[in-house]
């Protein structure tokens, strides 16, 4: 006993000295032992926890990881090491549990500050790994030699070469197998220049994907260097940017299509400041080089009357933004006087116009074009006004758009009186469908104008009679209607109204006379027309006269008789009751007495005869 009791108070001495708090349990979970630490650790004494129960002292306790261990440590009489927070204290522990038949001894010691160190290296670490997975590039670091042998290499080289990440980090793949050929000596010589220097560098380059496509990189990184100033590796952040390559490339073409474009343009094209000042031409007119009308007024290139309306314009843009175009005469690139439409466009900087664009067009055989087109104009109304001839310009519906002068005195309405008329309203009930049926014909066949004869109401209710002529011009854009050319035909059709009746009273006459007469045809003797008296007195029928001879009818006049008829009508033109014998086709001989007249009918010659029996 003397000598147990001379050795344990060194023992307790040196546990009280351990950093860690150690705890001795019994098989019941009882104190037995608790080192200076342990209490700290737990708020409590030392003493004040030997011979208690830890269930009691700590009821909070049961079913935490930490009893949990306790229980299986006892069981299994296996050592337990783990780590855990203890929520009714906020903290984290470390227990080393080793169990015996007597019970249990714990190792254990507060480790919230570095799970806290931990949990903060952890958040930074996510925050770089997000900042670097985010990056509109991939971050490495690779070896200084000529295969740029990674060390490390982020996630998003995968995007930049279409290869994974693992490939370049186990070394499958290298940078420079990726490089295209006319590139890698540059590049690394650029590299080593920048090392040796120990600055930053920055290039591009271009690389083939795994797609085997060729794609444009910038590349910036430096050296890592130790404090002998080792060269350690190389660090930096590598960036595709074909797509704005591709973007340079496009402005550079479009800069060099607008640069052609300006030098070969037909159009005059300068810009001017806000002092009306030149400084940029793309050609100057004859007589006049750059230096001469850079940093001029362009004022002092127009004539005078047109200085007023450039100038209106200019400051209209400058006040306004807004785009203004202007009509002037001025000096051509040939030196002679020529028109110019100019537009004047504002160039802007930070929202305000600083500066304006002016493209100037020669429209002078555009303007000669116009004053042709308005003396035709002039001289095609005039030949409008004076016509005889209406014309009328109606659209499908036949609603009048346009009716000229002439109009009113065929019809009796003014132009303003038959503008918005319906042409149906004037034309006569009966003649409606064949005008309806010849106006689908020229809906139906636009190429290819229709007459027509037609009646229409005058103003003072009377029907005229017009003939026209319809043509569809619908689909031409500065007429988009259906023109008539027409005339007044009344007294036309009055007059063939009135030989038409006389006609048939002649022709009555000529019928019922009482007397046999023929009408014959001087020049080749056929007959073209008989009464019925000729029918009766030659026993032949009108069907069987017309169109032929007095020969081709067997009827025969004695030779001397013919010739003296002849004779008489060559010298005076007529015969008066010559007496006759003649011949018809029966045989018979019958005596006549016949008259003739030489009359003239449509241009032709006839024989006018009337015979007696």
């Amino acid at each position: 006993m003397n000598t147990h009791d001379s050795i344990l108070p060194p023992i307790s001495n040196i546990l009280d000295r351990i950093s860690d708090g150690i705890v001795v349990f019994d098989r019941e979970m009882n104190y037995t032992f608790v080192n200076k630490r342990a209490g700290e650790l737990l708020g409590r004494k030392p003493e004040e926890l030997i011979s208690k129960n830890y269930w009691k002292e700590y009821p909070e306790a049961k079913g935490t990881p930490f009893a949990n261990a306790y229980l299986k440590a006892l069981e299994t009489q296996q050592p337990i090491i783990f780590e855990d927070y203890y929520q009714p204290w906020n903290r984290w522990f470390e227990n080393r549990i080793h169990p015996s038949e007597e019970g249990l001894i714990i190792f254990f010691t507060e480790i919230t500050e570095r799970k806290q160190r931990e949990q903060m290296l952890l958040e930074r670490e996510r925050q770089f790994s997000a900042l670097i997975n985010n990056l509109p590039g991939a971050v490495f670091r690779v070896r200084n030699d000529p295969n740029y042998t990674v060390e490390y290499v982020s996630d998003q080289i995968a995007e930049l070469t279409g290869y994974p990440a693992d490939d370049f980090r186990e070394n499958r793949r290298n940078f420079r197998d990726l490089m295209h050929p006319d590139d890698r000596e540059w590049v690394w010589n650029e590299i080593q220049k920048a090392l040796k220097e120990h600055r930053p560098y920055e290039v591009t380059y271009r690389f083939i994907d795994a797609y085997g496509k060729v794609r444009w990189n910038w590349e910036r990184g430096m050296g890592i260097f130790d404090a002998k100033g080792e060269l350690q590796a190389v660090e930096g952040f590598v960036q595709d940017i074909t797509e704005r390559k591709r973007a340079e490339e496009t402005v550079k073409e479009s800069e060099a299509r607008w640069q052609s474009y300006v030098s070969n343009a037909p159009n005059i094209i300068l810009t001017v400041d806000r002092d009306y000042k030149i400084t940029f031409m793309n050609y100057t007119l004859p007589g006049y080089s750059l230096e001469d009308v850079l940093g001029v007024s362009m004022f002092d290139f127009l004539p005078a009357e047109s200085k007023e309306i450039a100038k209106r314009a200019l400051d209209k843009v400058f006040d306004t933004g807004e785009r203004q175009v202007y009509e002037v005469l001025s000096h051509g690139i040939h030196g002679n006087p020529a028109w110019y439409s100019t537009s004047v466009g504002p160039i802007k900087k930070d929202d305000k116009v600083v500066s304006a664009i002016l493209v100037a067009t020669d429209i002078t055989e555009r303007k000669q074009a116009e004053e042709k087109l308005h003396e035709s104009e002039v001289r095609f109304r005039s030949l409008i006004t004076n016509s005889a001839d209406g014309i009328v310009l109606f659209k499908k519906n036949g609603v009048i758009s346009f009716a000229s002068p002439s109009t009113e005195k065929i019809l009796g309405y003014s132009s303003d009186e038959s503008v918005g008329r319906s042409v149906f309203e004037l034309i006569h009930p009966k003649d409606q469908v064949s005008v309806k049926r010849k106006l689908l014909e020229l809906l139906r066949h636009p190429e290819t104008p229709v007459q027509i004869e037609v009646r229409l109401r005058h103003k003072n209710g009377s029907w005229r009679y017009l003939e026209g002529t319809l043509t569809n011009l619908i689909h031409v854009p500065s007429v988009k209607a259906i023109v008539n050319n027409f005339r007044d035909i009344t007294d036309r059709k009055r007059a063939e109204e009135t030989l038409r009746r006389s006609e048939e009273k002649f022709s009555v006459i000529f019928r019922k006379a009482p007397y046999a007469a023929a009408l014959v045809n001087v020049s080749d003797r056929v007959i073209e027309d008989v009464n019925e008296e000729h029918e009766r007195l030659f026993e032949l029928s009108r069907e069987e006269l017309i169109g032929k001879t007095p020969e081709m009818l067997d009827m025969v006049i004695e030779a001397e008789q013919r010739k003296r008829i002849a004779t008489l009508i060559r010298e005076h033109g007529f015969v008066t009751n010559e007496q006759l014998t003649l011949q018809l086709r029966s045989g018979a001989k019958i005596d006549i007495l016949l008259s003739a007249n030489l009359v003239h009918i449509g241009g032709k010659a006839y024989l006018l005869t009337v015979t007696k029996d």
